[in-house]
């Protein structure tokens, strides 16, 4: 799809189950996107898989030079790290490495990663971060499935910080963005635009319509448009649908009141005013609704236009130099510098 702006910068999201990739003017709104099906369960992306986007995208007027890529959950871990105090003078990002690298249990220049600072205790002394972690050969085959899809990989950003990026860059106090993805469930915590929080849970669109998929006798790709359309609340199929959302709301519900039960405690002035739905999932039929009702918070999509678009967006936004705070990203060329 392409509107009527100039594209001046790119990003991609490489889903579990759908590539996408979007293209932004220079004030970073979402001018032009494409998007492809998966065809594998791989962790990461094929060449192939990477092909058939890149093609998409050049058929959408998007660069394919200088992209911006947010990194598949599956190739990252996130990691809780206890550092000095920043006024101490210590190495922060030196420390840091050393520690996530500790935990990996390999080499501190194997590996890089994107830091932030983490809600803390009171009574907890220095830094609490959140560290997000990708491996320089992860990296290295990312960038070559990209480079032999024809795609010019320039950054690589943690997929928590370009949804982040994408759906809540400019908005103030502290809310909880709910990414309903198609393999898990994460939640991130934006404080003053700026993420500080992260955690998933097992919960996955996936498993819901799969189970929808059994009662009704269809196979999934059916009992996902129907799991996402309107229906006669008084029908059998309506009934049905409605009992899935609530059970699936129900779960939602309690994952979020624990994050915002943690939020409160360490931040005890602070209260969470809103909880933003993107990924694929925000666009369960009434399930804002449901959350609204169950949370007594406010509860919006993300974008209205398509919720699940929040990453690529926040990549495209990470390209033309659109951001946050210091280490909400990392440079490709300079991994693979030090990965070589």
């Amino acid at each position: 799809m392409i509107l009527s702006r100039r594209v001046c910068g790119g990003g991609s999201d490489l889903g579990a189950r759908v590539l996408r990739a979007a293209g932004g003017d220079r004030a970073g709104q979402r001018v032009a996107s494409a998007s492809v099906q998966r065809t594998s369960d791989a962790p990461a992306p094929s060449a192939t898989e990477l092909a058939r986007l890149a093609a998409a995208m050049r058929r959408g007027g998007l660069p394919r030079t200088g992209v911006w890529v947010a990194a598949p959950k599956a190739v990252q871990s996130v990691r809780g790290l206890s550092l000095p105090a920043p006024e101490s003078g210590a190495p922060i990002d030196r420390l840091a490495r050393a520690e996530a690298a500790r935990l990996a249990r390999v080499d501190p220049q194997a590996l890089e990663l994107a830091l932030w600072q983490a809600p803390a205790p009171h009574r907890a002394g220095g830094l609490h971060a959140t560290a997000v972690v990708v491996s320089h050969d992860d990296l290295r085959g990312m960038t070559a499935a990209a480079t032999a899809a024809g795609l010019s990989v320039r950054g690589v950003t943690p997929q928590a910080a370009a949804a982040a990026l994408g759906a809540g860059r400019d908005s103030r106090g502290l809310q909880l963005l709910v990414d309903l993805g198609w393999s898990d469930t994460t939640l991130i915590a934006l404080r003053d635009g700026a993420p500080s929080f992260q955690r998933s849970t097992s919960q996955s669109l996936h498993a819901v319509v799969r189970a929808m998929a059994e009662s009704l006798e269809r196979d999934l790709e059916a009992a996902t448009s129907t799991f996402s359309a309107s229906h006669d609340p008084s029908s059998a199929l309506g009934q049905i649908v409605d009992a899935t959302v609530r059970r699936y709301g129900a779960q939602l519900a309690e994952d979020i009141e624990d994050s915002i039960a943690f939020l409160r405690s360490v931040w005890p002035a602070d209260d969470v005013e809103r909880v933003v739905m993107l990924g694929g999932g925000a666009r369960t039929t009434d399930l804002d609704e449901w959350l609204v009702a169950a949370l007594g918070v406010e509860v919006r999509r993300a974008d209205e236009r398509g919720p699940e678009w929040a990453a690529a967006i926040g990549a495209a936004r990470a390209s033309i130099g659109l951001s946050f705070a210091q280490h909400d990203g990392c440079d490709a060329s300079s991994m693979q510098r030090r990965a070589a």
